[in-house]
């Protein structure tokens, strides 16, 4: 005998099928695309794909807002939060190991790629009472002049693509992020995130740098050069290439910086984010990278605060 309970969910789950092919049908998302105008009915996956390959920019935009309401809609419904949405390559989904949300981050080129706009959803789940929250984010980078001084709540964030969640305390968690600037330089971002009454605030402080504690830390360098910046799941450090001007009299000029063959790192201790200057990332043990430097004044890495 199938509980009623049983049936609402598979007539939940079936609802959200129908939606789901109705969104995402298998058209080359190629066709959509004529003088940079949305076609009538276009699908999740064809406005996703315009609002990045989009001729013009008002054609981006255009797509990127029709993209937007569609996937919020999708969002609200319980079903969705067990769909990969991993036929829509253009977004970046998180999912921490407590699986209790996702993050859902885009982002959206200029044409001519002289900047960057950023979009993300928060979405969690409620297993016990079967609802689901959806939280909108909005971009608020550009005001903040100290963006590693600032708590963000209400759905401000400051926008980048992650790739990287990591969990660092109870209903805690801790992000790893692109954010293409402009031409010349390029950022990368270790966020913080957490839930007080149930709401996503970012910039917790829990980062100690030397004798700062601060809420995020954000790397500017120079667009042509790759910077390394990741976790090490058997040290449990967040491990990242130093940064330095190519010419010492460049000092705060981030078009002139790039990785300098050092590594750094952060390392968790008691939910706070320890920062170590040069460790060996190269030669890592078995129990991962050491501390080469034990300088108890290191100097600074070359962040923006």
């Amino acid at each position: 005998m199938i509980s009623a309970r049983e049936k609402i969910n598979r007539l939940m789950y079936l609802h959200l099928m129908v939606c789901l092919f109705a969104l995402l049908p298998c058209i080359s998302p190629a066709q959509t695309e004529t003088n940079g105008d949305s076609a009538g009915g276009e699908s999740l996956r064809q406005a996703a794909w315009r609002m990045i390959h989009a001729e013009t920019d008002s054609g981006r935009t255009e797509a990127g807002r029709l993209f937007a309401g569609k996937f919020t809609s999708l969002l609200m419904l319980p079903a969705s939060f067990e769909y990969s949405f991993d036929s829509v390559p253009e977004i970046s989904v998180q999912t921490p190991p407590d699986k209790s949300f996702h993050i859902y981050t885009w982002v959206i080129p200029r044409a001519d790629q002289s900047s960057y706009s950023y979009y993300g959803i928060i979405q969690c789940f409620d297993r016990k009472k079967k609802k689901t929250a959806v939280y909108p984010l909005r971009d608020t980078s550009s005001f903040l002049v100290t963006p590693g001084n600032v708590k963000l709540s209400g759905g401000a964030w400051y926008g980048a693509s992650y790739y990287k969640i990591i969990s660092s305390g109870k209903r805690r968690y801790t992000l790893l992020g692109w954010k293409g600037n402009d031409r010349i330089t390029t950022k990368k971002v270790i966020e913080s995130l957490y839930f007080p009454g149930n709401k996503p605030v970012f910039g917790e402080p829990v980062f100690k740098f030397q004798k700062e504690t601060i809420n995020r830390i954000v790397f500017e360098y120079n667009a042509s050069v790759v910077m390394s910046l990741k976790y090490d799941d058997h040290s449990c450090m967040i491990v990242f290439d130093h940064l330095s001007p190519a010419d010492p009299r460049m000092e705060g000029v981030f078009s002139n910086y790039g990785p300098d063959f050092i590594y750094d790192a952060f390392t968790l201790k008691k939910g706070r984010w320890i920062y170590i200057h040069d460790i060996d990332a190269r030669n890592p043990s078995s129990s991962g990278p050491k501390r080469r430097n034990t300088d108890p004044h290191p100097p600074p890495v070359d962040i923006i605060r």
